[in-house]
């Protein structure tokens, strides 16, 4: 892994304005778009998924949500990870 953000949920906000601000985020990072070859959306808010995915797709055509059941080889360092699921909805 290269960056991480934690965004704010703006379930009205659309792909383009989460486009414009994961933009920013990668310049502000010093990172060039063009040379990442992955990306992982995780949220605990399903109803931005969708535009969190098709913005991941409009730049990098493709990308990752991260939901339950998904292997991703990373360890859930929580005692129980259903209460996280849980307290997401």
């Amino acid at each position: 892994m290269i960056a991480n953000w934690r965004l704010t949920t703006a379930r009205a906000q659309t792909v383009d304005e989460y486009g414009v601000l994961t933009r920013n985020l990668f310049s502000y990072a010093g990172l060039n778009q063009e040379d990442i070859t992955g990306v992982m959306i995780s949220s605990v808010v399903p109803p931005v998924n969708w535009t969190l995915a098709e913005m991941s797709r409009f730049i990098w055509e493709e990308g990752a949500v991260v939901e339950p059941g998904v292997k991703t080889g990373m360890a859930v360092l929580v005692d129980n990870p259903m209460e996280v699921e849980r307290t997401g909805l």
